[in-house]
């Protein structure tokens, strides 16, 4: 069907396919005999403003800039699994993902864990990075979960519905397009003793791929866990660039950064690392990472790496559960907080469901 269907345009048209859901984008005539072809073939076909997919809102506005959010979708879950706390942070701090040994299995809880922990891993990998370090968590104890993992889920969902008004935002590039990176890891806190990786890349002020995993090894200090954090980080600028270059080949969009994109790293070690090239008996294990990043460094010109102090490092809300000023920080230097009404109505009349669920807090 959209092998005919391009013989049939001038080629100006866009067309975006995710199973059943489609965006189109092109001249109103184009638009027009694509809907009507579409339902002689799929009957039934219905046709919106192509402002909404996936449960997600896409906005254009008049100074050129584009927010996404999740608001409705982040509503509806909140009432399908009967979800009334409002806390400030996605888990407790200092939290880590552990099994409750002592509750046994149960199936029915089991069942509504892993239900609710794919609703939170869908928004975390589509809209809200701020709990990608949750979702990671939880999901390491999905298999039998107890009690109190239940209630971090909870808690999770409870916080993205407190703060459903926050939206990615990318600003308008003014002939300049931007690539910015941040990565950091956390040191031996996971269920096998492994290190966590976070980092997050932005285009145009907003972020456009993030991750937060445990690392495959057990690495033998936090440098070395930094090390892997980067390199991981490194790769996914590598692949970004050569996106946004296959673009430029092809569309003429001119997307691709015409300098090399920034990677904020915040352990100096780690820096000085891959900046002086020094292998010893105690890094020679890794030594082929060190290579990878030095040719992106001085060959390839794809990155540069720069030292940023801990408390403005943005990929650290990726790595653990922070307290409640530093996830509200790096919150605010991530996603962009847009008020409604119906927020400010939940945010003032939540008083009562705040004090029964206080134990949740």
């Amino acid at each position: 069907f959209f092998a005919n269907f391009a013989s049939w345009t001038s080629g100006a048209s866009r067309i975006v396919v995710w199973t059943d859901d489609i965006i189109f984008r092109g001249p109103a005539s184009e638009q027009e005999l694509f809907v009507f072809q579409a339902n002689k073939r799929f009957p039934g076909c219905t046709v919106t403003d192509g402002t909404t997919l996936l449960g997600h809102t896409v906005k254009q506005h008049a100074n050129g800039s584009l927010t996404l959010d999740c608001q409705n979708f982040i509503q509806t879950s909140a009432q399908k699994f009967d979800c009334t706390a409002l806390p400030w942070t996605p888990l407790p701090t200092g939290a880590t993902p552990h099994r409750t040994t002592k509750d046994p299995f149960n199936p029915e809880r089991t069942k509504q864990y892993q239900q609710l922990t794919g609703t939170l891993s869908y928004i975390a990998s589509t809209s809200r990075p701020d709990i990608a370090y949750a979702v990671s968590a939880l999901g390491q104890v999905a298999k039998n979960p107890g009690k109190t993992n239940l209630k971090h889920a909870m808690r999770t969902l409870g916080y993205l519905n407190r703060t459903r008004n926050y939206t990615i935002r990318y600003d308008t590039c003014n002939g300049t397009n931007t690539l910015t990176a941040y990565c950091d890891a956390s040191y031996a806190d996971s269920l096998q003793h492994r290190s966590q990786t976070g980092y997050i890349i932005f285009f145009n002020g907003g972020p456009v791929s993030w991750r937060s995993k445990c690392q495959h090894y057990a690495t033998l200090s936090t440098q070395e866990s930094e090390i892997v954090a980067a390199c991981d980080a490194a790769r996914e600028i590598q692949y970004l660039r050569e996106i946004l270059s296959s673009w430029n080949a092809t569309d003429n969009w001119n997307l691709l950064p015409t300098t090399p994109t920034v990677l904020y790293e915040d352990n100096e070690g780690a820096i000085n690392f891959f900046e002086t090239g020094l292998v010893t008996s105690r890094n020679k294990h890794f030594a082929t990472k060190l290579e990878h990043i030095r040719r992106l460094l001085s060959e390839d010109r794809i990155i540069e790496l720069r030292h940023i102090r801990t408390d403005e490092q943005r990929a650290d809300i990726l790595t653990k559960a922070l307290a409640n000023a530093a996830q509200s920080r790096h919150m605010d230097k991530i996603l962009t907080k847009q008020f409604t009404r119906n927020v400010q109505a939940l945010l003032t009349d939540s008083g009562q469901a705040q004090q029964r669920t206080s134990g949740m807090l």
